[in-house]
């Protein structure tokens, strides 16, 4: 996904509906305003948390996943809702980085 000026990242607000695992992801994050206020609208959202995982090198030669430097995370579903809020302070370390 990505290109057409369209991210990724906008499929980030559904991780609890798709019973998302984990996350491979660069810093490059670019919520669409619209799209995420839309995407919040549906009260079937669960809040989640990112936990860094570290992988383990288990090849000789890294994979090259991007340009970017990619991280890994366990996604972690939580009994809240989802809120505006909430995913910008999810995101905001990896933004950071």
């Amino acid at each position: 996904m990505g290109g057409n000026r369209r991210s990724v990242t906008n499929i980030y607000p559904y991780f609890s509906v798709l019973k998302t695992e984990y996350l491979i992801a660069d810093n490059e994050i670019h919520f669409n305003e619209e799209d995420l206020v839309a995407a919040l609208k549906n009260k079937e959202l669960r809040d989640y948390e990112l936990i860094e995982l570290q992988p383990k090198r288990q090849i000789a030669v890294p994979i090259r996943w991007s340009d970017f430097q990619v991280y890994v995370y366990k996604v972690e579903i939580k009994e809240g809702l989802l809120t505006k809020e909430r995913i910008e302070k999810i995101f905001r370390p990896i933004q950071q980085r």
